[in-house]
């Protein structure tokens, strides 16, 4: 993949497993914010590849997030809470469809 370096920033990152199974918890409950750890716990996923996933979905506009004003109560700091934008529950939605054959 060297040579296609120098294209890097130009091409959606690729749609991997791990987005896919991001995007299917997302779209279930689109209104829903969750925290990263949130997700990592419900995929049983290690940590870094769920936030690398996660920050590939925002670069693709799907995913938003901002940083929880509350800090949590038993390590007094604040969770970067992500939520799905109405292009990522669109998009994922018909993605996701394609593959189930069913409607999300």
């Amino acid at each position: 993949m060297r040579h296609l370096r120098h294209l890097e920033g130009q091409m959606p990152a690729p749609i991997t497993v791990t987005v896919l199974r991001i995007a299917n918890l997302f779209v279930s409950r689109p209104e829903r914010k969750r925290s990263g750890q949130q997700v990592t716990q419900a995929l049983g996923m290690s940590r870094s590849t769920v936030y690398d996933a996660l920050e590939r979905m925002k670069e693709r506009g799907w995913l938003a997030s901002y940083k929880d004003p509350v800090p949590r109560f038993d390590t007094g700091r604040r969770h970067r809470m992500y939520y799905m934008t109405e292009e990522g529950t669109r998009e994922c939605g018909e993605i996701l469809s394609s593959i189930l054959g069913s409607s999300t």
